[in-house]
């Protein structure tokens, strides 16, 4: 059976974006999709596309969309809370209302071809059974390279806040994105104890 392919863009390329409001649809590829978290007025979805992935996060009239994406995928100059590029290693916050605080951090690494097949291998079995994964073979003219890649989404309950982490591996590179998300609530707030959706 033949494995579709996924062209990536280089990590270089990738920046990480949070905005207010939910770009337009058309602007990325959904590869897949899962609700997460659904409580009340919180609601939690993963969505991996090819560039990354698209998170939108919902509690009341509060919201965030953190989208992952080729710099040419030319997402939207306004709305940005937050504008990140993973090899730069850095991250950043922002308040999104009182007592709600956004950060994020990402990085990418580089491995070895041997570093990276048992990375793959570790993470897929980390991903059995939780979050939202995909694993995909990258397009090399027209033929499979024997390293596949996987993107990985989950999410965590801890005191007093949200986490987020993802996983995005580049066989042809050899890297791996690696990006965590957190949003601090403040005390006031019901504590999480939601069940993620498996």
């Amino acid at each position: 059976m033949k494995k579709e392919a996924i062209i990536q863009p280089q990590t270089s390329d990738l920046e990480l974006v949070v905005f207010q409001r939910l770009p337009h649809p058309e602007l990325f590829q959904v590869l897949q999709s899962r609700e997460v978290l659904s409580r009340g007025k919180e609601n939690l979805v993963f969505r991996i596309t090819p560039s990354g992935h698209a998170i939108s996060w919902s509690f009341g009239r509060l919201e965030f969309h953190q989208v992952l994406a080729s710099v040419s995928n030319g997402l939207p100059r306004g709305g940005r809370q937050l504008t990140l590029r993973p090899e730069s290693g850095h991250g950043g916050h922002f308040v999104m209302a009182p007592g709600w605080r956004f950060e994020a951090i990402v990085s990418v690494e580089q491995l070895s071809t041997s570093q990276y097949a048992q990375f793959h291998d570790d993470l897929e079995s980390d991903a059995r059974g939780r979050g939202l994964s995909l694993r995909f073979w990258p397009d090399h003219t027209g033929s499979d390279p024997w390293l596949p890649g996987l993107a990985f989404l989950v999410v965590e309950s801890r005191p007093g806040c949200l986490v987020m982490t993802a996983f995005h591996t580049h066989p042809m590179q050899c890297r791996i994105v690696r990006i965590q998300s957190m949003i601090e609530q403040p005390q006031s707030a019901a504590p999480w104890g939601f069940q993620p959706k498996i």
